[in-house]
């Protein structure tokens, strides 16, 4: 793989945004240690005390958080990009960044006070939990009164607060959905995560049983957000959120080229030909570079069109189903690409100790999100043949 690839920055709106290259540095830093760390954070279900320490400074896990209060405001590409990086060292790592930043997207509807309070300065903010709607509340004197568990809380070893998806009961009317923000001390973590791949994200079981939830942290993200920063537009939220999730696949398949590319003169007990000179790992290796490059440029081209349609104050319909689009082949692309390379490379790929065989395992847990599901095809053709989609809130 070719260093440099598809990391030139979009034309489009965005491109010269000042505050993307420092968490892109940021970001290949820590990629670098979490290379290192690898195996601990599989072991452990969780990131080293340290890598928590600089991924928060660094705004890794604020990426949506806007500026005002302290955090780095990112357009969807950069974070894409950011998210990207790391996945191409650890998947985990990047999938922790990706759903910390993602939920942070919900503090476009939160005070610059109360986000002030609960991040700090320099903003420390690290969120974990779930939006879908798994608890019940009750209203009560100043705010709610919550229970509820909420499971693959990714993060939450690390996290500092919580997001809660709740119906609240209203008595005789149909119940409303809120999303609380509740501190970490509030809440019970049972240890459920036990799985093949994506293990360092230790995305277990969260319990709450009657928690105070002032009114201030019950946020109903719809409507116009308190900032006018373009990333809370709602029609960008898709974009916003599932660009990053597209980005951990498509980095870990990134990470699967550079790793046959550092054993290629390498032989095997079976071959003696190293695999550099076969010409089947000569053709998987540029096949695997077109598919991931073209995958990259094509997700970067959407994710450019799209904001620039909504800053422009255009219709971004078609650019947010392409962008959909987009974020779903790159999915199948990855998957297709680390099972080829496994293949090329043989039974070396099975052992611990090559980390190709735990690129296999994150991509085949991390490609069920429900953002690559088949039904994305049909609705983004839908949207192409000017037709409405299926999901009414796709």
């Amino acid at each position: 793989m070719l260093e440099g690839v598809g990391d030139s920055a979009a034309v489009g709106y965005f491109a010269d945004v000042p505050r993307a290259e420092p968490i892109l540095e940021a970001a290949k830093a820590i990629a670098a240690q979490a290379r290192v760390a690898a195996d601990e954070i599989e072991s452990t279900q969780r990131l080293p005390a340290e890598l928590v320490r600089a991924m928060s400074a660094a705004g890794l896990f604020q990426m949506y958080v806007r500026p005002a209060v302290g955090g780095p405001g990112l357009d969807p590409l950069t974070a894409y990009r950011a998210v990207e990086t790391l996945a191409r060292a650890d998947a985990s790592v990047a999938w922790l960044a990706m759903v910390a930043s993602s939920s942070a997207w919900l503090t476009g509807w939160v005070p610059d006070d109360v986000l002030r309070s609960m991040g700090g300065d320099p903003c420390n903010l690290r969120l974990a939990g779930s939006n879908r709607p798994l608890g019940r509340a009750t209203r009560v004197t100043g705010g709610y009164r919550l229970s509820g568990r909420w499971d693959f809380s990714s993060g939450i070893m690390h996290a500092n607060w919580v997001i809660a998806g709740c119906l609240i009961d209203e008595g005789a009317a149909a119940p409303t959905m809120r999303i609380m923000l509740v501190p970490v001390a509030d809440v019970r973590v049972e240890h459920t995560w036990s799985v093949v791949g994506m293990r360092g994200t230790g995305s277990h079981d969260v319990i709450i049983d009657e928690a105070f939830v002032p009114e201030s942290h019950a946020v109903l993200a719809i409507g116009t957000a308190l900032s006018d920063e373009a990333i809370y537009s709602q029609r960008l939220v898709r974009v916003c959120t599932f660009g990053p999730v597209a980005a951990v696949l498509v980095g870990a398949a990134l990470g699967a080229i550079d790793d046959v590319l550092a054993i290629a003169d390498r032989q095997t007990t079976l071959n003696s030909t190293a695999l550099r000179d076969r010409p089947e790992v000569q053709r998987c290796i540029a096949d695997s570079t077109a598919r991931i490059d073209s995958t990259r440029a094509y997700i970067r081209e959407v994710i450019t069109a799209a904001y620039d349609a909504v800053c422009n104050e255009q219709d971004p319909t078609v650019a947010v189903a392409t962008s959909r689009l987009a974020f779903a082949h790159a999915a199948q692309q990855a998957s297709f690409v680390v099972g080829e390379l496994i293949r090329v490379v043989g039974t070396p790929a099975a052992h611990l100790s090559n980390p190709l065989q735990r690129r296999a395992r994150d991509l085949m847990v991390a490609q069920h999100f429900p953002s690559f599901d088949i039904s994305t095809y049909e609705n983004a053709g839908r949207v192409l043949l000017g037709l409405e989609p299926n999901d009414a809130g796709w």
